[in-house]
């Protein structure tokens, strides 16, 4: 199974080593990418728990032992994948934190080793893979109309971002031909330029925290395992 990406675990190093300014405002860079996995993770792994103390219990975590209690410092690349580290440390500080409250039944927490033994993903990846294509299909809306292209968003939103990312039926192209006042053939190339430009904007944001191409390569790969048995997103990935 692929490890993360070397250059997430150059930014632990760099937080560190930090400076209590530049610690700041690296912690930060880095809270901006896990905290809605965290939320996502949470939310999915105790469902049963009433989501104001799902959303106490994330704030918790990122207060208490990221930010005050710094187990970043504890990271080390030689123990393994960041993803894995950090889902142990949230779901410990979760069941610490229920336990405290009431009585945790086994059941409230899934087994994720397990199954990451089976090679199906775990609720940490999939948020994470979640949150890495919300951001490209974003990344990729706002540079259509920054650019006046609004066609192109418009036959990819339609074609192919909704039905990953919210299950909708696609668009048949001539529907879309007629609501655009375009052929069908326009339609069909309309779309893919507008798969090549949605590619650039995934590998954009991946580029964020992966900068050679090789990790690129890598963490698309892992994105596709991830994806696994949900249909869409594996489609949208394999569309890219």
């Amino acid at each position: 199974m692929p490890v993360f990406p070397t250059t997430h675990w150059s930014i632990v190093k760099a937080i560190q080593h930090a400076d209590a300014d530049s610690q700041y405002d690296l912690l930060e860079n880095f809270l901006r990418r896990y905290l809605r996995v965290f939320q996502q993770h949470v939310d999915v792994r105790f469902r049963g728990v009433p989501l104001h103390e799902r959303e106490d219990i994330v704030q918790g975590f990122v207060t208490d032992r990221i930010v005050e209690g710094q187990i970043l410092t504890e990271a080390s690349q030689a123990r393994g994948r960041l993803r894995s580290f950090l889902r142990v440390c949230l779901n410990n500080y979760a069941l610490s934190a229920l336990r405290s409250e009431r009585p945790v039944s086994s059941f409230e927490l899934q087994d994720d080793e397990l199954e990451e033994q089976s090679g199906v993903a775990c609720a940490f990846d999939i948020a994470w893979m979640d949150q890495v294509l919300a951001d490209t299909v974003t990344r990729f809306k706002d540079k259509c109309y920054n650019d006046g292209r609004q066609e192109l968003w418009d036959v990819f939103d339609l074609r192919i971002g909704r039905p990953a990312l919210v299950g909708s039926a696609p668009v048949a192209y001539d529907t879309l031909a007629a609501q655009l006042g375009l052929t069908a053939h326009q339609v069909r190339s309309l779309l893919v330029t507008a798969k090549r430009g949605c590619h650039k904007c995934l590998r954009d944001v991946i580029g964020e925290y992966a900068t050679s191409v090789a990790d690129i390569d890598a963490e698309i790969d892992d994105l596709r395992r991830i994806a696994g048995s949900r249909r869409q997103q594996a489609r949208l990935i394999d569309m890219l």
